[in-house]
């Protein structure tokens, strides 16, 4: 039953709970199998072993996005997750077996087992949203949402470590907690009511990349939800780049160790989650597009400011927040606005046409940090001028594209149906 209030209703709650149980399982056993590595092979391998687990773990967003989107419209997505939990436990009962039998392509094997599941997971953890809380509660839900798989980045990027030192690298029982959180986390998807299958309205059965083509080619002329893909593709691009550039100038610009420039990054996802928390409070029952180009703008900034501040780590830290907290009042009003305008029967293919984009932005991402680093041969720091010059004018198509202050105070649910 769908409340008037801005109170998410309980099935959202677990569907949340559930979310995040996997992401945070995602971050947890990822670094846990580069430790695991690490310990196999030595630490002279640290980096290739690093790359290696990183393109493994993205290869499946590229391969089954695009099915998982025609699944979400076709099945009821409460069933999806169902079937998507029980397979990460099952991922995480093989994990203990890894490690036990000290299998290096074994390890492998789960992450990229838990990768797909993943990328199964996200168009309908997506989609499933506008069925459990209703268009009036978007913006709120899709804030939680964010809030809590940064919250979930935060915690397993601590984690890991953490049981690592603390189990004194017995990996089978680590593998073990992360079961059971597995095991949790079906728990929760149990308690999300049961959804409507789309099968009815898609008459057609089309699945793959030509699923995602048509379905972008059947938005063509919104120019409004075309750009919010594109821009919320553009988000994971630039989380990509900062996560892996912060290393480098790290080392190079502050003078720190490889693991404190990586932590620096957590500062930048409690910033995501609390802007995306802070936005989905302001904007209350409406999908306030206004705050895409000035969130943009803010991150814009932050890139710029970090090529100048490297004097001091305190203000780089500072600096870092900032960027996250402007990016999580972009990405939260861009989420809402693809769900909001996106037809029932087709909204799983065409967020799987922006996860799709997104994880290509990831690739696009190390492609970048490897020309400015390799190729053009600039600094850590002028590389994040770059990105600060590029954002800023994704900030000015956004500005030109979406409501502006003063003209539009808001876009509300209404607003945003289908033509």
């Amino acid at each position: 039953m769908i409340e008037t209030d801005q109170k998410m209703t309980r099935s959202f709650c677990w569907l949340n709970a559930a979310q995040f149980g996997g992401a945070l399982n995602d971050n947890v056993f990822r670094l846990l199998v580069i430790f695991f590595l690490i310990g196999l092979k030595g630490r002279d391998a640290a980096s290739a072993t690093n790359a290696a687990v990183g393109a493994v773990f993205v290869l499946p967003f590229l391969l089954f996005t695009p099915w998982a989107g025609g699944l979400a419209d076709r099945y009821s997505k409460r069933g999806i997750t169902l079937v998507v939990k029980a397979l990460e436990t099952t991922a995480m009962a093989l994990a203990m077996i890894t490690f036990y039998l000290r299998s290096e392509w074994l390890a492998y094997g789960v992450v990229f087992l838990m990768s797909t599941q993943s990328a199964l997971f996200g168009p309908t953890k997506y989609g499933i949203v506008p069925e459990l809380v209703g268009r009036e509660r978007l913006s709120r839900g899709n804030s939680l949402l964010v809030l809590y798989t940064y919250l979930a980045i935060i915690c397993g990027t601590a984690l890991a470590p953490t049981l690592d030192r603390w189990l004194q690298g017995d990996y089978v029982w680590a593998a073990a907690i992360c079961l059971g959180i597995a095991v949790a986390g079906w728990g929760a998807a149990v308690q999300v009511e049961r959804t409507p299958s789309q099968a009815g309205t898609d008459t057609e059965g089309v699945t793959g990349l030509r699923a995602l083509g048509r379905a972008l080619w059947h938005i063509r002329h919104d120019r409004t939800i075309c750009w919010a893909i594109l821009a919320a593709a553009y988000f994971l691009l630039l989380g990509g780049f900062v996560q892996l550039n912060l290393i480098p100038y790290g080392l190079e610009m502050l003078g720190i160790s490889e693991q404190h420039s990586a932590y620096i990054f957590l500062l930048a996802a409690l910033g995501i989650g609390l802007g995306a928390w802070s936005v989905g409070r302001l904007s209350g029952r409406d999908i306030v597009l206004r705050w895409v180009p000035w969130g943009t703008w803010g991150a814009g900034l932050a890139c710029l400011g970090l090529m100048v501040v490297h004097g001091s780590l305190w203000v780089v830290c500072a600096v870092v927040f900032l960027l996250g907290l402007s990016a999580g009042f972009f990405i939260v009003p861009l989420e809402a606005c693809i769900q909001a305008r996106s037809t029932p029967h087709e909204r799983g293919k065409i967020l799987a046409a922006k996860a799709f984009l997104a994880w290509v932005g990831v690739l696009t991402a190390s492609g970048l940090l490897y020309l400015f680093a390799e190729i053009m041969a600039v600094s850590p720091a002028t590389s994040f001028g770059i990105m600060g010059g590029l954002t800023l004018l994704i900030g000015a198509g956004a500005y030109r594209v979406f409501p502006r202050p003063g003209k539009q105070p808001s876009t509300t649910f209404q607003d945003l149906e289908v033509q």
